[in-house]
């Protein structure tokens, strides 16, 4: 910079509030093209970047211009003072190129969310994002808040949702009336929802020293089935998912072996059998497919103890002799 300073290629405004400018000369001479240590070239191309202007400290834009837009979108002014989702656009684009992950703290109404799926459309097929917004209840004491909820959004975090969904399904429609030469349609355009909740499976609490056996026996039965009789079949996922230490961003696919549904996480890496039952038809079909590790409930086992013992022995069997990398880690929960 001090040598482009040196140079007299930089010129500083008045007003501090702009940012400075390189100066590009119809003739450039042979100081501007190169930098210490470039070796010259005769190639073309250089100069059409001696214009490219450093971003500005200061964005003036009508607020209404964002305000419309998603109004337009969600079919009413559902939320108040959205962020402009262009403008976003081209910061993140300027600043992460074609690769990175987005970090949104305070999402709101996922305006960087939908920058990001338009720049993931528009073949930046790196950029991923991470929205974070606590589920803040949308007021009734407002007009906004209350059209929010009669058009079915009791939280912040439902409207960018939905938000995201319709985004990705007016990407697709424009590209069916086109051409698809950037390969829209091999793009993952869609999202995950992940909620901070209580752990679906009952904690065993040490009882109490002088606790009496009918006591005992109680709260022992009230852990047999330790499964949050509420809880679906991905909420159970995910959260196996982070205790076995897998990332919750891994690809999950729902496949049928043996006559089962089966999550496959990672590419078939991790197998999880969440249904509540199971036999050795299924048992050896896995072994078929030789994951890293597989994950069933105990209760699918409908306390048949020769069927768990014979599904242990198994894949020990299939273990042994194999090196670590080779074998199959086998967990019920």
């Amino acid at each position: 910079m001090q040598r482009q300073i040196k140079l007299g290629l930089v010129e500083f405004r008045e007003d501090h509030t702009n940012p400075p400018f390189r100066k590009a000369h119809l003739k450039p001479v042979v100081e501007e093209l190169f930098s210490e240590g470039d070796e010259e070239s005769d190639e073309d191309g250089d100069s059409t970047k001696l214009a490219t202007q450093v971003r500005g400290s200061y964005i003036y834009k009508q607020s209404q211009v964002a305000v419309k837009y998603l109004r337009g979108l969600l079919g009413g002014k559902l939320f108040d003072n959205p962020k402009d989702h262009v403008e976003l656009k081209s910061l993140v684009k300027y600043v992460c190129g074609a690769d990175g992950v987005v970090l949104d703290f305070f999402s709101g109404s996922g305006s960087i969310g939908e920058a990001v799926l338009e720049l993931v459309a528009e073949e930046s097929h790196g950029l991923r994002f991470v929205l974070v917004q606590l589920p803040e209840p949308n007021s009734d004491k407002d007009k906004t808040g209350k059209a929010a909820r009669k058009a079915g959004f009791e939280t912040i975090a439902d409207i960018a949702k939905e938000r995201l969904r319709r985004v990705g399904v007016n990407i697709h429609s424009e590209r069916d009336r086109k051409l698809d030469l950037a390969d829209i349609a091999s793009v993952d355009l869609g999202f995950k929802v992940l909620k901070l909740n209580q752990s679906n499976f009952k904690l065993w609490r040490a009882p109490a020293k002088d606790i009496s056996d009918e006591e005992l026996i109680q709260q022992m039965e009230l852990n047999v089935d330790h499964i949050d009789p509420n809880a679906g079949q991905e909420d159970l996922l995910y959260e196996l998912l982070i205790k076995a230490g897998v990332m919750p961003t891994e690809k999950v696919e729902q496949i049928e072996v043996a006559g089962r549904k089966l999550f496959s996480v990672a590419d078939g890496t991790l197998l999880v059998h969440l249904e509540d039952d199971t036999d050795q038809a299924l048992m050896d079909a896995v072994l078929a497919k030789a994951p890293s590790q597989f994950i069933c409930l105990d209760k699918a086992f409908h306390g048949n103890d020769q069927l768990k013992t014979n599904a242990v022995k198994t894949f020990e069997a299939f273990n042994q002799g194999k090196e670590k990398i080779d074998q199959i880690d086998f967990r019920t929960v």
